[in-house]
């Protein structure tokens, strides 16, 4: 399943910047004492919002699930807890598991 969905995520990640290639131009700047081609992306109005929108979703959805699955599994490991040691309350327990894996939560920030 995991192959799949990296496929997948290969795909959406190419489909969604197919625009940029497309919209890029070489420009020739001729110098005092050299000649240089730059690489330039002219996008209209609408390409820019576009643009700006999934360079910002491919930031921030990496960060998103992976923020999500970090509180996932403290809240599951504490359920697991809870469910066997009864001694403590979910709170408790929650705060417990917190403190043990902080380091996932900071490591993302």
């Amino acid at each position: 399943m995991s192959r799949w969905i990296l496929i997948g995520i290969f795909i959406l990640i190419v489909s969604t910047h197919i625009h940029d290639p497309v919209h890029r131009d070489l420009a020739d700047d001729a110098d005092i004492d050299q000649l240089r081609t730059w690489c330039l992306a002219q996008y209209s109005n609408s390409m820019t919002v576009y643009n700006s929108f999934i360079t910002i979703f491919h930031f921030l959805m990496p960060f998103g699930i992976n923020i999500l699955s970090a509180i996932w599994l403290i809240i599951g490991l504490a359920r697991s807890h809870e469910a066997v040691q009864h001694d403590q309350s979910y709170r408790q327990h929650i705060k417990a598991q917190f403190d043990q894996h902080r380091h996932i939560l900071i490591t993302l920030c």
